[in-house]
């Protein structure tokens, strides 16, 4: 019994001073020394014009000549269409406008989901009706389902605007063009 006392009490005082012990690590200073001395060993890379000549014998296009390889892949402006300005801002009116009422419509079926949701003023006849809520929770399905179809009109209402601004910069349509 006292043999395990010992061994108890030795055990636990190691347990309680090994952490108390100074770390046999690395200082701060000595870190510091082999990072000095690791920075100033590796040289930092040099080049020369052999190395550049390397590389490649064909120099990239400035920006300029890139500009004009662009310019002569992309169609020019034909015909009437291009250049008639009363088109293009009676295009961009009609898309904008499909633009805003696409939002209106989602407005309006979210408008009328919250009033079901709310259901602030039941119809009096359907309060005795035994699956009212399973009717209002069909309403709701269905209307979620507008909605959700209400965004993707919406989204595509703005990505043929979208697309419009991009036909009119392939153009050179200028941008005052489509704007009201």
């Amino acid at each position: 019994m006292a043999r395990l006392a010992r061994t108890l009490a030795l055990t636990l005082t190691a347990a309680v001073a090994w952490p108390l012990l100074p770390a046999t690590g690395q200082s701060l200073a000595e870190i510091a020394a082999k990072e000095k001395k690791r920075r100033t060993g590796h040289a930092a890379k040099t080049y020369s014009n052999r190395d550049l000549e390397n590389l490649s014998q064909s120099p990239s296009p400035s920006p300029a000549e890139a500009e004009e390889k662009k310019t002569e892949a992309e169609p020019a402006p034909t015909g009437t269409a291009s250049a008639d300005e009363a088109t293009w801002r009676a295009r961009a009116r009609s898309l904008r406008e499909d633009v805003e009422q696409a939002e209106h419509r989602k407005a309006d079926l979210q408008a009328e989901l919250d009033t079901l949701s709310a259901d602030i003023q039941p119809n009096p006849a359907d309060l005795r009706d035994p699956s009212r809520l399973q009717k209002r929770e069909a309403a709701k399905a269905e209307l979620r389902q507008k909605i959700e179809d209400a965004q993707k009109a919406l989204e595509l209402a703005k990505k043929a605007v979208a697309d419009l601004e991009e036909e009119a910069r392939r153009q050179r349509v200028p941008p005052g063009w489509l704007r009201e």
